[in-house]
């Protein structure tokens, strides 16, 4: 789960502030799950996601840098599922390639 290095600031930032480890974690980690669903969220045919600002934490938002680099990656996915629909819907029908019926 967490390598030894982020077990040890866990367990610091628990003791600093009285927590149990596992409390620690939890908020830590409910920052990341914040960003992750915003960004789940985004609208991926515009790219268009939403800039997240957690207080006393950070600002997350995507450059258009990394836009253009999900445009690239979902088009390119789009095309090979475009091109494997094609090669599927070739042919007399749906049993073709089906052995042993009958």
């Amino acid at each position: 789960m967490f390598n030894k290095t982020e077990k040890d600031i866990i367990h610091e930032i628990a003791l600093r502030y009285n927590l149990q480890d596992r409390v620690a974690q939890e908020i830590i980690t409910s920052c990341y799950d914040l960003v992750a669903k915003a960004y789940l969220k985004a609208n991926k045919e515009t790219m268009e996601f939403e800039n997240v600002i957690v207080p006393n934490f950070g600002k997350f938002f995507v450059t258009e840098t990394k836009k253009k680099f999900y445009k690239k990656l979902i088009d390119e996915r789009n095309k090979d599922i475009d091109e494997g629909s094609e090669d599927h819907h070739e042919g007399s029908g749906e049993t073709e390639g089906v052995e042993g019926v009958g």
